[in-house]
């Protein structure tokens, strides 16, 4: 009987949605699984543009990072391998005017995913001389390829949670 009730419910919300008793209901909510991202990009304003993919990034200096940040799902502990951030950052030359003081701190990094999540860091955050933030790129996790999670992801190990971990990397924008 409940079945029938909610069977029913179901086609008049559709009848009212739609008009036609046929419609079939949509997850508005679910994306399309995409093809994990093979390749970033390092753009905006930087000396030295550049496209990495990860025989790039296993070329470049490798730091672990063991973390610990909260979820929707729970509580996440896990070691990651990749490049800092910033050895990347300084590899492509940020530009900033000579004549103005401290104009590197003016500057930002969007760090975007291939589904549009995205984040911004200060360079202020990164450099060294201030933040120090071991933001890394990561290419692996616990040992392991990361898989679904594309071959490269934003980790801040300082985070106390995982929001600003962006999986899927495709591009950092330094503005």
């Amino acid at each position: 009987m409940t079945a029938r009730i909610a069977s029913r419910a179901g086609v008049a919300a559709l009848l009212l949605l739609t008009g036609s008793p046929h419609a079939q209901p949509v997850d508005h909510g679910a994306r399309p699984a995409a093809a994990p991202s093979t390749q970033f990009t390092i753009s905006g304003a930087v000396a030295h543009p550049r496209s990495l993919t990860l025989a790039d990034l296993e070329k470049e200096p490798a730091t672990n990072q063991t973390v610990f940040f909260s979820t929707g799902r729970g509580q996440v502990t896990a070691t990651f391998k990749g490049v800092l951030l910033w050895t990347l950052l300084g590899a492509a030359e940020i530009q900033a005017d000579p004549t103005v003081k401290n104009a590197q701190l003016r500057r930002s990094v969007i760090v975007s995913a291939d589904d549009g999540y995205g984040v911004v860091l200060s360079v202020g955050e990164l450099d060294p001389a201030y933040g120090a933030a071991q933001a890394l790129i990561a290419y692996a996790q616990d040992g392991k390829p990361l898989g679904p999670s594309g071959f490269a992801r934003l980790v801040l190990p300082a985070d106390k949670d995982g929001g600003r971990n962006v999986m899927r990397v495709t591009n950092i924008e330094v503005r």
